[in-house]
């Protein structure tokens, strides 16, 4: 018996961590060895090739439709079950199409064992087995049935690194990528924790994970960043967590255990923290495992908005407390921004790109609020009837100005904010990502033959950004967008 699980995400330069750790699951407590992981190429031409008897595919919402058509495609050519994961069918699982046989809920490592041995048994999927596995959507009929959610993976621990000789790594990753805003690297990425304590408005993860964060401990990460450095020649290590910066006794540990293998000077890392759980020591600790990179969800630099995003978890003194701790140990910050949240003025607009301009930020990333489902942001859109359970998943992206995203934002007009505002947004965004000058390629990446493909496949956009570069460094400086209402006056 073969299963193939499939990745939809053919845009990240990093490999689909939770789908190596479904097959290294399955080998070590099922004996189950014969998986295949379908990545970054034409997926139904790779299942057409391989044959299974058993296709898994994960999405979340950004990319639901593009599973859907690929499991349309396959029930088409191919006579074989589909299971569908990830976080959409979690949040949504109630209108899973018909060319999904069996949905999982939730983590999927245990779930798949109880599938994987179900269907080795029966060569089948029946209503009757189905309704005895915990965490799974199903037909009985016409009707979509639900079991009962299992408990999460107590310790995570138990569960082994992902199996990444299952990805093409030499051929799709190991090869110089924009891993850091000022640099092309040759990295990969790992994940320590799972879930999350905050509950931001607009984040869609905590009805995946209910609400609850679990680490692997530091002596299972070590020894997994030395089985990638001795297996793999990079230089950057992505760590995945949306907030990997938490506990400080575990960070310290990390950096000791790090140190002790010999990791510390081989690769340079990259995580996500929160500035309000940034003090002196947590950056001592980030330094001494050699982090030079942390990303911060700053949101908004109005108090009253950001409180409205962040569940009042934070506050902007202590966004600029962070940055200014980063800038004195040199960590080099990225941050992301949220524009379009119900209320925000132009004014609110205004010190958002104020606190855009802090220099310690290097690098940023704009998005518009999006309402995507089991996120709060979503239950107030629904609210308003902007969106539907059966909606087109394709208008969901979360760029500045999409046209065809839900407006949430009565206090605006929609017309104005596009027309706009949504220049300067995108003017801030562009001199906050290229103000810190040329990009740095070590010499040997330059006689790299897939770096060379991807320059020619887009020189123009390469020229584009080397020119605003030079001017941003040497040029004369451009001033900075100005916001003229009435609003900003009063405010």
């Amino acid at each position: 018996m073969k299963l193939a699980l499939v990745s939809v995400d053919n845009i990240e330069n990093l490999p689909p961590l939770g789908l190596g750790y479904l097959a290294s699951y399955l080998k070590k407590y099922a004996n189950f060895e014969n998986t295949v992981i379908v990545d970054k190429e034409d997926q139904v031409k790779r299942l057409r090739k391989e044959k299974p008897d058993l296709v898994g595919i994960s999405a979340t919402t950004v990319d639901f439709a593009k599973a859907w058509d690929i499991a349309k495609k396959v029930k088409q050519e191919m006579d074989v079950p589909i299971l569908f994961g990830g976080f959409h069918l979690s949040a949504q699982p109630n209108i899973m199409p018909k060319e999904f046989d069996v949905g999982i809920l939730g983590e999927g490592e245990a779930v798949l064992i109880d599938l994987i041995d179900n269907f080795e048994k029966k060569g089948s999927f029946e209503a009757a087995d189905l309704a005895k596995i915990k965490s799974l959507v199903y037909r009985d009929g016409d009707k979509l049935k639900q079991t009962e959610r299992r408990s999460n993976i107590q310790p995570l621990d138990k569960i082994p690194f992902p199996d990444r000789k299952l990805f093409k790594m030499k051929e799709w990753y190991l090869k110089p990528a924009r891993h850091t805003f000022d640099k092309l690297s040759i990295g990969t990425s790992i994940i320590t924790t799972r879930g999350c304590i905050y509950n931001c408005v607009f984040c869609s993860q905590t009805g995946f994970w209910r609400g609850s964060m679990r680490f692997f401990s530091p002596e299972y990460v070590v020894e997994e960043m030395k089985e990638i450095t001795d297996n793999y020649k990079i230089d950057m290590l992505r760590i995945m967590d949306d907030l990997f910066a938490v506990n400080k006794k575990r960070v310290a540990k990390i950096a000791e255990l790090m140190k002790k293998e010999g990791i510390t000077d081989k690769v340079e890392l990259h995580v996500f923290g929160r500035t309000n759980l940034v003090n002196e020591e947590m950056c001592k600790y980030l330094k001494q495992m050699n982090v030079n990179y942390i990303n911060f969800g700053l949101e908004s630099g109005s108090e009253r908005i950001l409180n409205y995003l962040k569940n009042d978890s934070v506050t902007v003194d202590q966004h600029r407390n962070a940055l200014a701790l980063c800038a004195k140990n040199d960590l080099k910050v990225d941050a992301s921004f949220i524009f379009g949240a119900p209320g925000e003025t132009e004014a609110d607009i205004k010190k958002t790109f104020e606190l855009m301009r802090n220099p310690a930020i290097k690098s940023s990333m704009v998005f518009q609020l999006t309402p995507f489902p089991s996120s709060a942001i979503w239950d107030y859109a629904m609210k308003r009837g902007l969106v539907k359970d059966d909606m087109d998943w394709d208008r969901m992206k979360a760029y500045v100005g999409n046209p065809d995203l839900p407006w949430l934002n009565e206090a605006m007009d929609r017309e104005f904010f596009n027309e706009k505002m949504a220049p300067l947004i995108r003017e801030e965004y562009k001199k906050c990502n290229y103000r810190h000058g040329q990009l740095k390629v070590k010499w040997q990446y330059m006689l790299n033959p897939l770096l060379i493909k991807r320059f020619l496949s887009n020189w123009k956009g390469f020229s584009r950004e080397f020119v605003f570069r030079l001017q941003q460094k040497y040029g004369k400086k451009e001033k900075a967008p100005e916001i003229d209402s009435e609003e900003t006056a009063k405010n």
